[in-house]
């Protein structure tokens, strides 16, 4: 019963903060607690990077077993824009025992898409042994922040190595031609030991008929260099 009641709570958090952000880029982070349960709006409390709109920061603890060293959304003006959707999230997170730490971020009043396809790609540098992180994107045709009436695209990355890469282009049907919101979502799952990993993810819309793996690619690319930029900045 106490778990059901956690859960209830934790969904109410995250109900609430859909309702108040509205059109403000969100990053939620949670544990599965309610303590460990954080939303940081773009240009709010807790975003490092408030000065630039499109980017959100958040380094430090979640809950009392987490620590994410780097939490980076970014969304447009930042990359895309609002015909050229792209989501990027990257994540640098530490824990000192067993447990889960999920990461959403999410924009909306993105479209019309067109004639595209969405992809997504994913990598992770590190992976702590025995653990696990699932990516997984969605499109919202209610055009909400952090809605999921459309799952685009999702893969998992399982390894006792320490370090373990992916890359999972997945091309699916945009959400609708009109207004939409789109989300990206890490879980990272750790064993006893805890641990480091490192997983960021890329989605973005590619023309029919696109070069997919290339421009692919360069999204990756192109995310490394960010983040480099704004864990300096």
């Amino acid at each position: 019963m106490k778990h059901k009641k956690t859960s209830l709570a934790i969904a109410a958090i995250l109900a609430v903060g859909t309702q108040f952000a509205g059109a403000i880029p969100t990053l939620y982070i949670s544990d599965g607690t309610v303590p460990g349960t954080i939303t940081v709006l773009d240009g709010g409390f807790g975003d490092s990077l408030a000065a630039t709109p499109g980017a959100v920061l958040y380094a430090g603890g979640v809950g009392t077993n987490w620590v994410l060293t780097i939490s980076t959304g970014l969304s447009k003006p930042v990359v895309g824009s609002g015909t050229s959707p792209e989501l990027s999230l990257d994540v640098s997170a530490v824990s000192i025992g067993a447990g889960t730490v999920t990461i959403w971020w999410s924009d909306d009043d993105f479209g019309p898409l067109g004639n595209a396809h969405f992809v997504v790609g994913s990598s992770v540098s590190s992976l702590a042994t025995g653990g696990s992180v699932t990516w997984s994107t969605y499109g919202d045709s209610g055009n909400a922040i952090n809605g999921n009436d459309g799952a685009l695209a999702q893969s998992t990355l399982m390894s006792s190595m320490a370090v373990a890469a992916a890359l999972n282009p997945a091309p699916q049907g945009g959400p609708e031609p009109f207004s939409y919101s789109l989300t990206a979502k890490i879980v990272i799952t750790h064993g006893t030991g805890g641990g480091t990993s490192n997983p960021d993810m890329v989605l973005t819309s590619v023309p029919d008929g696109g070069t997919t793996l290339a421009l692919l690619g360069c999204s990756m690319l192109g995310l490394g260099g960010l983040r480099r930029k704004f864990s300096k900045g």
